[in-house]
Parts: structure tokens; sequence; C-alpha cells
């Protein structure tokens, strides 16, 4: 499964369509209150204000197949909160995505991967699943609260994005593509 959080702008400009052209679809994670805003959550840490995906970007694909998730109402690091903002900010996600979408909230993303226990229980009264950070595959014993998910960083090659999706994540990637390339130099010197 191919994820995006924020719902950036871009994505729906560059990656969906793309996507789309070769037969994939994809979730994302909407900001719920700042659709069609920018993103302030990172703009209060100094970087540069980007636009995100607006209602009739977000209901265009949606329409196109695409999975639209709850990331939370403004982008809060929920193990900073307490139970009533945590309950608003997790149940409110999940009303207005379904105002907005006319159907249920069915997948949350952690905002910024942070979730504790409290965080974990409110999100599986509200969503039948949940993504956080963790590195790593899924398997039929993976908590469908605490989905991992596998970070392809930007600047990524094909072969780092073809391994880390193989092997669950780029730090075994990168152990692999060292056996690989080790493999390859030792073949050189020795023959076959």
């Amino acid at each position: 499964m191919i994820t995006f959080d924020d719902a950036y702008a871009d994505i729906a400009e560059y990656a969906l369509p793309v996507l789309k052209r070769h037969g994939f679809t994809a979730a994302i994670f909407v900001v719920t209150e700042r659709v069609g805003a920018t993103n302030s959550w990172d703009t209060q840490n100094g970087y540069a204000a980007l636009p995100l995906m607006t209602k009739e970007q977000i209901l265009r694909w949606s329409a196109e197949g695409f999975a639209f998730g709850a990331h939370g109402r403004t982008h809060r690091d929920l193990t900073k909160l307490d139970d009533a903002a945590l309950a608003n900010e997790i149940a409110g996600s999940a009303s207005e995505l379904e105002e907005l979408l006319g159907t249920p909230a069915t997948s949350f993303a952690y905002p910024y991967g942070a979730w504790n226990e409290q965080a974990r229980s409110i999100t599986a009264e509200h969503f039948p699943i949940a993504f956080s950070c963790i590195s790593g595959m899924n398997t039929l014993a993976t908590d469908p609260h605490l989905l991992r998910r596998v970070l392809i960083p930007t600047r990524a090659s094909l072969l780092d994005f073809a391994l880390s999706v193989r092997t669950g994540g780029l730090h075994r990637a990168g152990e692999l593509r060292i056996r690989l390339a080790l493999r390859t130099r030792l073949r050189r010197l020795f023959g076959n």
C-alpha cells in the first residue's frame, strides 16, 4: 500500500496522476481542519508554507479510487495532549472527514507517527485501522491500530525504493545493498 501523510497539494498534482497512469492507487491522510490551507504545523518550525489539497481535489481523487484517511484535525502531537484534546483531535478528524467524503472514515495516521496507549485506544474507538511510523512489514499478528510503514526519503534511488519495499525498510535495504556490492566485488575478484 502506498501512503502519503498531510495531503499536500503537490501530491494531487504530481504523484496521483502518475500512480493512476500506472494502475496504482494510494491512501492519503488529511489534516481535516487545514483542507485547502497550508501546513501551519511545519511553518511554526521554520519550514516553508506549502498548500494542502482542497476539498475539490480530495473529492476528485476519491472518485478516482484513491482512499482518504484522517491525520488529525490540526496535526498535533497526540502524545502531548490531555484526554479531552486528544479525543477532540481524533474524533473530530473522523467526523470532519466523514462529512467531507460523505462516507465513514476508515483509517487514521498518527501525526508525526507519535502515539501512546491513550491515543491508540481513542483511535481504535473511531477507526478500524491506524498507521504508525514504525518501520517494517505487517503480518496477521500486527495490531491494526499500529500498522507499520516504510518511509521512502525524497532522495531515495529506485534501487533503494525497490529494496525498501521488499525488505521492510531502508535500514534493511542498506544492509542488503552492501551485501550485494560485496558479493559483486568478490565475484569480480574470484570469478563465479
